[in-house]
């Protein structure tokens, strides 16, 4: 890529828009699971100059639209993992999934470059903040308008390095997102800028400075926060890793409610009290009926010398009017349901259809999608704890993951189920959500995975136990107290 043609202009429409396009898949090795932080240095930096070239409206636009393009097609194609399942009707819609979806994505930062054009000299300092103000804000939009999808914040490039990360506890990841943007954009505002060198040398200095500032508080942070454990109580992680074609196949429900009986034996960190947390969508309502699956239920529960709870995913149905809700419950060592949470959150496309009865298409119409609850809520059990449930894709938005009008959670519980994605970035992106929320709130998260990667994450984003991907595992471990 030839970088003084860059800062030329000397390229022509498609040459030029196939650049942008290039820079955006750079970018996205910052993304899990390769997490090259540095990658946007190159991709962010070089686009800054291109754009700078731009000689009209309607090329800033599409030269953002590329870049967004490269960038979501490279780092989330695996969205299409979930309709290549046997049997899964929806196998038409691939395409939409892997390119179309993320083209969709990329007029956030298309608008931007919009704007940017209009409003922002990119060769002066104005300028520079402008873009990085202006971008940042259309991340933020994507993360809120039609739903929300903050999946990859430029800012979780920086996942592996964890002083970075605690610059989160002053707002959340849009915050450091922001500061990401002006990090890694700068290399490419400095190249091109026609400031005089030392006006150059003390923008750069204290462009490091601020890094090192915030680099020396996340240090200090982990430094002088130990992970400490509340030793009443023991979270038990079950991720059985139950392939996806056979989740729902009714001859085989009953073995996988035996296996999660079976990986829910009391393991060798055992408290007074036991909270066995199991994936998302694992119960249906027919179990907790059924004489002998509950029977089953209670003696796992009653094997535990200490109280003892389950915590589940599970498809709740409800008979009048007829709808479907994915939820959560707390089951103690009698079968009865203590507590009950109703995902919120849906995933669109997956879990609901938006604008479902203005499409005339049949797939979308007859879609039966899920029913959202009634929003984020902390529960406290009868041992005093206090949680907050999250399913699946609730984990992924930055500053909404607790009731900030009921008192604060003693842990957050992610139930998940990865086992669409396959061996792919999904996973991995899905599980480094987990480390940020932890992060930000300064509260604890338990994961429980169906597949995927469970864990368990200290307040401050520390991994104090990560599964294998697509590998059966039960794990016993203290409950880390939150900040």
């Amino acid at each position: 890529m030839d970088i003084k043609a860059i800062r030329n202009g000397s390229h022509s429409f498609l040459p030029r828009m196939a650049e942008c396009l290039v820079l955006g898949a750079i970018s996205a090795a910052s993304m899990a699971p390769m997490n090259y932080w540095f990658a946007l240095f190159f991709g962010l930096g070089l686009f800054y100059i291109a754009l700078s070239q731009s000689t009209s409206p309607l090329r800033s636009f599409t030269m953002g639209w590329a870049f967004g393009a490269g960038y979501f097609i490279a780092s989330m194609s695996w969205i299409g993992n979930a309709l290549l399942i046997d049997g899964n009707p929806y196998l038409w819609a691939w395409p939409l999934a892997v390119v179309g979806f993320q083209g969709a994505l990329a007029f956030f930062p298309a608008f931007a470059c919009l704007a940017i054009h209009y409003v922002c000299k990119l060769k002066t300092l104005g300028g520079f903040l402008g873009f990085v103000g202006l971008l940042a804000l259309s991340e933020w939009l994507r993360g809120h308008i039609f739903t929300g999808f903050p999946w990859n914040l430029y800012a979780y490039g920086w996942v592996n390095i964890l002083p970075i990360v605690q610059v989160v506890s002053f707002s959340n990841a849009y915050f450091l997102n922001l500061l990401t943007i002006f990090w890694m954009t700068l290399p490419g505002f400095l190249y091109l800028s026609e400031q005089t060198r030392k006006n150059k040398t003390v923008i750069a200095t204290l462009t490091l400075a601020s890094f090192a500032a915030c680099y020396g508080y996340g240090s200090w942070r982990l430094h002088s926060h130990e992970t400490t454990y509340n030793e009443d109580i023991s979270l038990h992680i079950v991720q059985p890793n139950i392939a996806q074609a056979d989740k729902w196949n009714r001859k085989k429900m009953v073995n996988h409610y035996y296996k999660h009986l079976g990986l829910s034996q009391p393991g060798s960190t055992e408290a007074k009290t036991t909270y066995i947390i199991w994936p998302e969508t694992t119960l249906s309502e027919w179990f907790l009926n059924d004489r002998s699956s509950l029977l089953g239920l209670q003696n796992t529960l009653a094997s535990y010398p200490g109280e003892a709870y389950l915590m589940s995913g599970v498809l709740r149905r409800v008979n009048e009017p007829k709808s479907y809700f994915n939820s959560f419950l707390m089951i103690d060592k009698q079968g009865e349901i203590l507590q009950s949470y109703d995902k919120s959150h849906l995933v669109p496309f997956g879990e609901y259809m938006p604008y479902q009865k203005w499409i005339p298409f049949g797939p979308v119409s007859k879609f039966t999608g899920l029913k959202p609850g009634d929003g984020i809520q902390s529960f406290e059990t009868p041992e005093g704890l206090r949680y907050t449930p999250l399913i699946c894709y609730e984990i992924i938005f930055p500053g909404q993951t607790i009731n900030r009008q009921q008192k604060r959670p003693d842990i957050m519980i992610n139930v998940t189920n990865d086992s669409w994605y396959g061996i792919s970035g999904g996973p991995y992106q899905h599980f480094n959500h987990a480390i940020f929320r932890a992060a930000e709130e300064g509260i604890p998260v338990a994961r429980s995975a169906n597949t995927g990667f469970s864990g368990l994450i200290d307040p401050l984003g520390r991994i104090l136990y990560k599964s294998s991907l697509f590998k059966e595992s039960s794990k016993s471990l203290l409950l880390p107290k939150k900040l």
